[in-house]
């Protein structure tokens, strides 16, 4: 059951993420929602393990008697509720003088020798589901098994490795090092040694699955390393290359307009199509009609986005953005609500405002980029939204390159470049956050932020990008064959091959 759950809501989330990068800044979450990790355990299966959004303001669930409760705040329960939506499993509660308590979860219960503990980062927690107020990033564990039970915790270096080069793993059991424990990489068994460690070193690339085993103790999670081949010499693409990857992706890119003059009947990808053509001098006669006859009002469902991007394909098409078919979009967007919560509408907002030829110094320019930056992080990386604390690689680049169109060289910048170098992994590519697996999207949109080519393991972002193309010219999302707009992938890789960065001003 796990690798169904888990296939399901990697593949959701990554469509929720495309539609976002497509769209430009369609709130997901709200300043009143925490992330938070759920995994829930049993002796032979893990019955779900993701992430859930839980809001603050609380839930209402419901006992096995059929009475409602309401729960206040950040809840545990209100997170197991959240997942049990997610993963398609029930769950059981009963209330008591001491409050409600966990029975059985998708038909696996409690007995007079197992129980359903309660972990919270590793540490069993003092008070119930309903009374434990969970924090933005906690990792909530439920596992079904004998008293006492502790849960396992596998540290890992990294989310990638070089094959033929060794790597250590490291054990706890409640905050120690955890002797005599199984670790199992894929389908090899090493032994904890006295300090809790494992070694091992993959002979090729492959998929990695590594987790923790012991008699009497909640299993770890289980965590993919990506084993990537060792490269010996650097790589280069030629001029000609990027040339000529250009000009296939843009045949590609021509010959997927419907009769509606749209990309995948997508504003939004058509918007971004003509963009990257304008950027690396292509033909886009084939768009411009549906750009030019687009009109994103301030009632639309996420105006500021919408209109930001509108102006950004105007200008790149050599178009006043200020008098199109008679409407001025600049007076359009400054019209739009402010939202702070959302770093990447404010980000956009600024890049279309210098696209148009707002100053630098204008106020309204100083202010997308004021907004902008409630969204840094400690890591010097920028995330999506100012409720959120985990840096993603897509925005800290619109953020570069907002800061390097308004002239800004400070240290949010040089702290926002770092964290894209960071992030760059062993194939050369990025993925969205925290060394996910590398995607074109956001492989190529990092390469249009940093100033200099940057390499990993002697690969640059070029050659990633190289290796996602096909034959007909257009670019998938990964080498996993993930779900994607093809077209939007390679509009976003043209504009990263011919060097360019947003704004593109005719």
């Amino acid at each position: 059951m796990n690798k169904n759950i888990n296939y399901l809501i990697k593949y959701m989330k990554r469509y929720i993420l495309l539609v976002l990068l497509a769209t430009l800044a369609a709130p997901a979450w709200a300043t009143e929602y925490i992330l938070t990790t759920v995994r829930i355990e049993t002796a032979d299966d893990t019955i779900y393990s993701g992430d859930v959004y839980i809001p603050d303001s609380g839930c209402t669930v419901t006992d096995h008697e059929g009475n409602d409760h309401d729960i206040d705040g950040a809840a545990a329960i209100c997170a197991l509720n959240e997942a049990a939506t997610l993963g398609g499993f029930d769950y059981v509660l009963q209330d008591s003088s001491f409050g409600l308590y966990l029975t059985e979860v998708d038909e696996q219960a409690a007995t007079d020798t197992d129980y359903w503990s309660f972990f919270v980062n590793y540490t069993a927690a003092s008070v119930g589901l309903a009374e434990y107020t969970l924090e933005n990033g906690d990792e909530m564990i439920l596992s079904l098994g004998g008293y006492p039970n502790s849960a396992l915790e596998l540290q890992v270096p990294a989310k990638e490795i070089l094959s033929g080069n060794k790597f250590v793993v490291r054990v706890k059991v409640d905050g120690k090092p955890m002797a005599g424990a199984t670790v199992h990489f894929n389908n090899q068994k090493k032994i904890t040694d006295s300090l809790g460690k494992a070694s091992f070193k993959p002979k090729q690339t492959t998929s990695l699955d590594v987790y923790v085993t012991a008699t009497g103790y909640t299993r770890s999670a289980t965590t993919t390393l990506r084993v990537v081949e060792k490269n010996t010499a650097n790589k280069n693409l030629s001029t000609e290359q990027e040339q000529t990857m250009i000009v296939t992706a843009a045949e590609y890119l021509a010959g997927e307009v419907g009769d509606d003059g749209l990309l995948n009947s997508s504003q939004s990808v058509t918007d971004w199509a003509a963009i990257s053509l304008a950027a690396a001098g292509q033909d886009t006669s084939a768009l411009t009609d549906a750009i030019v006859t687009y009109n994103p009002k301030i009632s639309d469902d996420y105006a500021a986005g919408e209109i930001a991007r509108h102006i950004l394909a105007l200008e790149a098409l050599g178009l006043d953005a200020q008098d199109s078919n008679g409407i001025n979009y600049v007076t359009r967007l400054l019209k739009v609500e402010d939202d702070t919560a959302f770093v990447n509408d404010n980000i956009f907002v600024g890049l279309a405002l210098l696209a148009a030829g707002v100053p630098t110094d204008d106020a309204d320019v100083q202010q997308a980029i004021t907004t902008a930056k409630a969204g840094i992080n400690a890591d010097g990386g920028v995330s999506y939204a100012v409720a959120e604390t985990i840096s993603d690689v897509d925005t800290t680049a619109y953020f570069i390159q907002l800061l390097t169109a308004a002239g800004k060289n400070g240290q949010a910048k040089q702290q926002a470049i770092r964290y894209l170098k960071d992030q760059q992994n062993l194939d050369g590519g990025w993925g969205y956050s925290d060394h996910g697996v590398s995607n074109s999207s956001s492989t190529a949109v990092a390469l249009q932020a940093l100033p200099n080519l940057v390499r990993q393991n002697h690969w640059s972002g070029y050659n990633f990008l190289n290796n996602l193309q096909k034959p007909n010219g257009r670019f998938v999302y990964d080498t996993d064959g993930s779900f994607s707009y093809e077209t939007l992938n390679s509009a976003y890789a043209i504009m990263a091959l011919a060097h360019q960065a947003l704004p593109v001003v005719y």
